[in-house]
């Protein structure tokens, strides 16, 4: 009953079937201890419960390495689809200013007159295929992908300049795709209705779009949006922590004793720690330490976000029920190797973790995606993942949001003016709902319970 609810909102009629058992194994790669709400949320996002990994639960490129990137290199490389490109103004606030070529893909393979428009939301990185899930299959939709501004090679005005980033906004983003939609629409005017989709922050972008743009589109699939901006977001931690407390409490004692031993080790032991971890650049660099420090908790942030976590707490194990005994330099070197197993030898020396490499690389034909999330981070979202101050954590505790604003400054070289605040953080949740009110209709969210996302999702 449900599939014809969306099959009436996606302005198709439906045909009675027999009802589908769906599979919803729980520790599958991409859903790990998770749960759907209801039947209806379990069809929206078919392509989780199917053989056909979504993009979207695609780890960013640094988790590209080790043996997580090798089990999600498959999905990045599957399919060879022609690029079309679609003239943008730079400034959507402006009528007269410079243009760019929006890039996106389409996937017209199970599309029929009278099938709804899906759009796949742009999200914090480079764009590489465009396939219609099982559920735009069955409602016979299109499905388009646009490249986000300032990601892959979609780069306005030929660099990532500070100058240039001003143009890299949420906003634009949002009226960028709501541009396309309006020149699909025009295309093919036989489609009936809009649905945006997207997880993470391309759900977030769904939420919002339909938010912003309610004569655009018609209703939005978000999965683990973080709806609501924030300029410190320690939750992020304890939510790990809790998940990986499950279904093992010691897991998650160990990995936090791993960070009290990590702590120690970076005032009395710095360069020797960063050495273990292949770290080298680190040691002398300006925001080494800011990086080393976001790196470490990214190991084990990547390991639950992204269905890993049974890695981790495996890598873990031979610690348990030994902390009376076991050395800083035990659990510092137990924390590397299990590092370099699931991210790779080389995870310290990719430019997510090297600040003069996100503030050196503006004039790449390719935009360092790095740099344009962290602009998003330091000028409009926040998200700064810090260290819970009191209790256990999964991260060092001396990554402190005074510190990762520092990393700000040092990477954009930007003025205060820009810098995000705890002002303009009210100001944007005031604007888009804060995760309290969504401000429309046919807004799906699904949260999940052990995604640390959950954590910014919808509050009521």
């Amino acid at each position: 009953a449900n599939r014809h609810k969306l099959q009436h909102l996606a302005g198709r009629p439906s045909r009675r079937r027999r009802p589908q058992r769906l599979p919803m194994a729980p520790g599958s790669i991409l859903l790990p201890a998770r749960a759907a709400a209801s039947t209806l949320l379990v069809l929206l996002l078919s392509p989780l419960v199917t053989a056909d990994v979504d993009v979207d639960a695609v780890p960013p490129a640094n988790f590209d390495g080790g043996a997580v990137g090798r089990k999600f290199a498959q999905v990045r490389e599957r399919g060879v689809q022609e690029f079309l490109y679609l003239s943008m103004p730079v400034d959507h606030k402006s009528t007269t200013g410079p243009t760019w070529k929006l890039k996106y893909l389409l996937d017209e393979s199970r599309f029929a007159p009278g099938g709804p428009l899906v759009v796949s939301m742009p999200g914090e990185g480079p764009l590489s295929r465009c396939r219609a899930n099982q559920m735009m299959a069955s409602l016979r939709a299109l499905v388009v992908c646009p490249e986000h501004r300032f990601f892959g090679d979609s780069i306005p005005l030929g660099s990532s300049s500070t100058a240039n980033l001003r143009y890299l906004t949420v906003e634009q983003n949002l009226a960028d795709v709501a541009a396309l939609i309006k020149h699909l629409r025009e295309k093919y005017p036989s489609i009936p209705k809009v649905v945006a989709y997207g997880g993470s922050y391309s759900g977030a972008c769904a939420s919002w779009i339909r938010r912003a743009s309610p004569d655009v589109v018609d209703a939005a699939l978000a999965q683990s949006p973080p709806l609501v901006a924030k300029l410190a977001f320690p939750e992020y931690d304890t939510s790990n922590l809790v998940a990986l407390a499950s279904p093992d409490a010691r897991c998650a004692q160990v990995v936090a004793a791993s960070m009290q031993a990590l702590d120690r080790l970076l005032v009395s032991e710095r360069a020797a720690l960063m050495r273990a971890f292949n770290a080298t650049y680190q040691i002398s660099s300006d925001m080494g330490e800011v990086d080393f420090m976001y790196g470490l908790g990214d190991s084990v942030a990547g390991a639950v976000q992204y269905g890993q976590k049974e890695m981790l707490c495996a890598a873990m194990v031979p610690l348990y029920g030994r902390q009376h005994e076991l050395t800083d330099w035990d659990y510092a070197k137990s924390f590397a190797n299990y590092t370099f197993v699931a991210w790779g030898k080389d995870y310290f020396n990719q430019c997510f973790y090297n600040s003069t490499c996100m503030r050196d690389s503006w004039r790449d034909p390719v935009a360092q995606s790095a740099r344009s999330w962290y602009w998003i981070k330091c000028t409009q979202l926040g998200y700064f993942q810090t260290a819970p101050q009191k209790g256990l954590t999964t991260r060092p505790r001396a990554l402190t949001i005074d510190r990762l604003l520092d990393q700000c400054r040092y990477v954009f070289g930007m003025p205060e003016a820009d810098l995000i605040t705890d002002e303009k953080v009210k100001a944007w949740n005031d604007r888009f709902g804060g995760g309290d009110d969504l401000g429309q209709t046919n807004i799906f969210v699904t949260d999940y319970s052990d995604d640390p996302w959950k954590m910014a999702s919808v509050t009521s």
